[in-house]
Parts: structure tokens; sequence; C-alpha cells
């Protein structure tokens, strides 16, 4: 039986001029209740509206004092996507007045190289969180939009729902990503990269 670490990051409103993101606490509550169903060994941290860099920082520090043998190590992010442009070179996660950043990702997954990472960017741009070709050990992404992409609000709790549904009925993470490729729209482009990319093959969150 594999061990679950998680972080679980859900901020509906980073800041006054940002319309909310009203599905961000329901998402994080939903994975939450999944994986602690789904695994023995569930440790899971979750930060909530009033996150900054430091918290998920401190999150990551306390997670990697937490890993063992054949551990399952997943962060979700569920909010707002900032998108890299003239001005902001990198993709960001919107935190309470603060970001989270591609390059901060990176580095703070170096301690859980030898893991089974799992990193879910569910908001607008969230696919450029892992763009920038610096992941270098194992990690599947998935994520509800690519780098240059939006999510309809509306459809913004889908992800979660058929990742679990996916991973209760057993799918692989290729399976997965061939319903997304067929149902894929303006709005709700999910995708999953693995590398290396025989990981596509694993089983989804396998307890």
């Amino acid at each position: 039986m594999a061990r679950l670490r998680a972080i679980l990051i859900g901020v509906p409103t980073p800041d006054a001029t940002t319309p909310a993101f009203a599905a961000a606490d329901a998402i994080v509550e939903r994975m939450d209740r999944f994986l602690k169903s789904r695994f023995e060994d569930a440790q899971i941290v979750r930060l909530g509206a009033a996150t900054r860099k430091q918290d998920v920082l401190d999150a990551f520090a306390t997670m990697a004092t937490a890993l063992a043998d054949n551990t399952r190590f997943v962060v979700l992010f569920a909010g707002h996507g900032i998108a890299a442009q003239e001005g902001h070179e990198l993709e960001a996660w919107a935190l309470n007045g603060d970001e989270f950043t591609e390059d901060d990702l990176a580095a703070a997954l170096v301690p859980f190289r030898t893991t089974d990472n799992i990193v879910i960017s569910d908001c607008c741009f969230g696919g450029g969180m892992f763009a920038g070709g610096h992941h270098e050990f194992p990690l599947t992404s998935i994520a509800a939009a690519g780098a240059d992409g939006f999510v309809i609000a509306s459809i913004a709790d889908q992800l979660i729902e058929e990742i679990i549904a996916a991973a209760t009925g057993r799918w692989t993470y290729a399976r997965l990503a061939e319903q997304f490729r067929t149902t894929a729209f303006t709005g709700r482009a999910f995708e999953i990269v693995t590398r290396p990319p025989g990981n596509m093959e694993l089983e989804i969150l396998a307890p």
C-alpha cells in the first residue's frame, strides 16, 4: 500500500480586483476527501484563501520531512493562473497578494525527485507551470488548460471530478489523456504530461 503526502491549495480570490474563483474551496475539499478514502497512510496540508508564497514553501518543507518508501506526492492548486507575458516572465499561481511561479515549483520539488509526483494545476494557463523544461525527475502534470489557455469558470471543478472518476475506475493516465483530447473545446482543454513518457501507462493515483 502506497503512502500519500499532499499539499492542496485553494485560493478563490487572490486580490480585491480579481473575480472570485468560486469552486476553489470545493475542489480542495473534494480532493481531500477522496485521497483520505483511498490511502490509509495520508498526510495532507490544506492551504486556503489567505495563502502566500511562504506558506506554500513551508508546506513543501513539511512534506519533505515526511517522505518514505513508496510515497505518492500530490500537489493541487485551484484558483487563478497568471500567464507569462511582457512584464511578467513566468507562469504563476495567484496567491493572496502574492504568487508562486513555475521556477518556485521546480525548486520546491527538488527534494521529491525520488517519489511519485503528481501536480494538478487547476487554473487558467495551468500547463505553463511545467513548460520550463527544468523538471528532470519523475513528474505527472495535469492541467486544466495549456500555457496560453483559459478555463471556463463553470466547468472548473470538472477536472477534479474526472480525475477522481478515472482513478476510481483504475484508468491509466494514457486513457484519461485520450478522453481529455476527445472532449476538448475552447475553455476546456485539460492535458496530462508524464516524465518519463512511459509513466502514462501507470494507474492514476494507485493506492
